[in-house]
């Protein structure tokens, strides 16, 4: 059987939290099914200003931070830190 990967774009905030934790930023939309498509898009001039405004717009106005690195992550990695973090902080 062949398994489908998604590939969703992560934002990571400077700074570190009083845990020691990072702050992260994971769009559920666009999601992309080739990561040469995602990556495309995170570094296209036309398309990153309406990510950024979408990020603001869900942060109203005032993130955790400067943004330190945007990446374009497999969805299951995604899920499974979240799982492995049950009752933490990711």
């Amino acid at each position: 059987m062949i398994k489908e990967v998604i590939f969703l774009i992560v934002v990571t905030f400077s700074g570190t939290n009083s845990d020691g934790t990072k702050n992260l930023y994971v769009f559920a939309q666009p999601y992309y099914e080739q990561l040469e498509v995602c990556l495309a898009d995170i570094t296209d001039p036309a398309v990153y200003p309406g990510l950024v405004q979408n990020l603001y717009k869900d942060y109203r106005g005032k993130t955790p931070g400067s943004i330190e690195k945007v990446q374009c992550v497999p969805a299951d990695e995604i899920i499974e830190a979240v799982k492995k973090s049950q009752g933490t902080n990711i």
